[in-house]
């Protein structure tokens, strides 16, 4: 057989028949070319050497009369049937070559290496019939059920004609039908016995018994179905929405389930484990509660699963943290969490620990009760709200001032029209007034020797005699009036800044906001002063009509014709003169000077002077 479907394959190079050759031998044939290197040139080498040493019609001869022996003789001896149905069956099965990987836990990878087709039919009946393609293994996997299964279990289903009678009987697994199939088979009849217990369905074979059984020391038996994992995405996203995205994952991955395998039944229960409770109080809650993240997701649960379905579980009892804590492949083979999930989910159902969802929470009585607010704004505050005027503010505060001290001192009343030392005083204390609103808390610091935010640590501020706030800097020694060295701190966002620059740049015939900004510093220092100062002058009326440029130079004149043409040099000359010079007419004691000038020839073409 090697001979017709590998050696004399001439579609197959010499490495792949070497392939071939070492997969299918065993035992002393192998140790004979397993020297040999898996090369091109060595494939006739092996297979002359094997040919040489087995090629021998009475080792073929022994090998089959030795495989006859070994086939268990059939328990019937007149069932001559059965005899004849196990031949055909194996005459009309032809193999074929399938080389394929098969992935197991912990990414542990046999090969298998063959396959076959057949028909498969229910017994006695001639239809329907599915022609399907199986991988020959050596196992499959554990004998089904692990544990033989006490009979008395399955008393009410003795009268059923059964795919497998002896299915309570722990035995091995002679084909494995996918997933895929599964729903064909089923016709859509089933049987229900008491809660808790297992359950009969009808499929094309005869009926079979799933659900949950117990064992003869009264133990249940869980196992998932099928299992799905997603890489989180490289976006940084929180926990619960990650949680709620595994939620949308589980949904589908059951709704894919159900669909395949359960398409034909009706009434089966779901239930679904969770153990944040974010994802939980989402998906009890109306979708359009939340935003678009959440709410898409929660509307797609929902259509498919409703809340009811969804409880809560501990971490400590979640099947899917084993393998999301870092655990390897080996220590996975032994976690019974991993497999099997958490021990009472193999108990019956009121032994399932209970929801930790509340209901939705009554809120308290709240009762209607009027509040009123009321503020006491400043003098100062008002005059600003109600008055747009720097000097009107500034006359109106000095003659409230004077008008207090007429009244406190009545034998020397101030009569005279207001003096420049009184608006000086009254706008002191106007400034004082807004330092204390603004930065009454760097002021307390200043006081209590502490120190300063970072904003204002390098302006070295201080209080001076009269309780104002200035700054500091390096020019104390300078010939400068205190005002000058040491500017007043104006906040940017106050009423009383605007209206001061807006007064100094009206008084100053409009300047530009470099120049404005030079004379208020000359006096205060207003922080940020350059934006603040550029969003006032943009709202001004008469600078926006002016729209103030800066004056383009004058368009140069054309350059003469002599200087760009070639012409012999100082054909074309240019005078210019200077002068007076002082210069001796001689180097001699007493020698008088005398005046000089200069007259300068310049050559148009080639710039030479003389």
């Amino acid at each position: 057989m090697f001979d017709s479907l590998i050696h004399c394959n001439s579609s197959l190079s010499d490495i792949s028949k070497y392939n071939y050759l070492v997969s299918f031998l065993r035992g002393p044939p192998l140790a004979l070319v397993s020297s040999t290197p898996l090369a091109n040139q060595n494939y006739n080498i092996a297979y002359q050497a094997l040919k040489n040493k087995y090629d021998k019609k009475r080792l073929i001869a022994k090998a089959h009369w030795q495989a006859l022996e070994n086939i268990k003789p059939i328990s019937n001896e007149n069932n001559h049937e059965a005899l004849r149905n196990m031949i055909d069956i194996y005459t009309r099965l032809s193999k074929f070559f399938l080389p394929i990987q098969l992935c197991g836990i912990g990414k542990n990878i046999s090969k298998g290496s063959h396959g076959v087709r057949c028909n498969i039919k229910p017994i006695g009946k001639s239809d329907p019939i599915y022609s399907l393609e199986f991988i020959i293994l050596n196992e499959i996997s554990d004998n089904l059920p692990i544990n033989s299964l006490p009979v008395e279990q399955f008393s009410k289903f003795s009268q059923l004609p059964l795919a497998d009678p002896n299915f309570h009987l722990s035995k091995p697994v002679d084909i494995l039908l996918g997933a895929d199939i599964y729903g064909f088979l089923i016709t859509g009849n089933k049987l229900l016995s008491d809660p808790d217990q297992p359950v009969a369905l009808e499929t094309i074979f005869g009926w079979i018994i799933t659900g949950r059984v117990k064992t003869s020391n009264n133990s249940v038996k869980t196992n998932y179905v099928c299992a799905k994992g997603k890489v989180a995405p490289l976006k940084k996203i929180s926990i619960p929405r990650l949680e709620l995205c595994a939620a949308l994952l589980l949904t589908r991955l059951i709704d894919f389930v159900r669909t395949s395998l359960t398409n034909k039944l009706i009434n089966v229960s779901t239930i679904i484990w969770s153990y944040s409770m974010v994802v939980l109080h989402w998906l009890r809650s109306e979708p359009y509660k939340w935003n678009t993240f959440v709410s898409n997701r929660v509307s797609q649960i929902q259509e498919k699963l409703p809340p009811s379905c969804w409880r809560h579980v501990v971490s400590k009892d979640n099947p899917a943290d084993p393998g999301s804590r870092g655990l390897q492949p080996s220590e996975l083979l032994d976690n019974a969490l991993w497999w099997a999930g958490p021990p009472w989910l193999s108990q019956p159902e009121s032994y399932w620990p209970q929801s930790l969802l509340l209901s939705p929470e009554i809120e308290e009585e709240q009762r209607k009760v009027i509040l009123t607010c009321t503020s006491q704004p400043s003098l100062f505050d008002t005059l600003f709200e109600k008055f747009s005027s720097f000097s009107k503010i500034i006359n109106i505060v000095t003659f409230c001032r004077r008008f207090l001290y007429n009244t406190r001192h009545s034998k020397s009343r101030k009569t005279s029209p207001l003096s420049k030392f009184e608006i000086n005083e009254t706008l002191e204390c106007i400034i004082k007034c807004v330092q204390s609103q603004y930065y009454a808390r760097e002021i307390l610091l200043i006081n209590n020797c502490k120190s300063l935010p970072k904003y204002l640590r390098k302006l070295t501020p201080f209080i001076d005699t009269n309780g104002i706030l200035r700054v500091g800097g390096r020019l104390r020694n300078a010939s400068l009036n205190f005002s000058q060295k040491h500017p007043a701190l104006l906040p940017n966002n106050h009423k009383f800044t605007t209206l001061l620059i807006e007064y100094t740049h009206k008084l100053y015939l409009h300047p530009g906001p470099q120049t404005l900004h030079y004379i208020l510093a000359q006096q205060y220092w207003i922080v940020s002063a350059r934006k603040t100062i550029r969003s006032v002058l943009f709202k001004c009326p008469q600078c926006f009509r002016a729209n103030p440029v800066m004056p383009q130079p004058p368009i140069m004149g054309d350059i003469p014709a002599v200087r760009l043409s070639q012409v012999k040099p100082f054909s074309e000359v240019g005078c210019d003169y200077g002068g007076p010079f002082s210069l001796l007419r001689y180097r001699a004691r007493g020698a008088k000077s005398c005046k000089a000038y200069i007259c300068l020839f310049v050559c148009m073409a080639t710039k030479l002077c003389t």
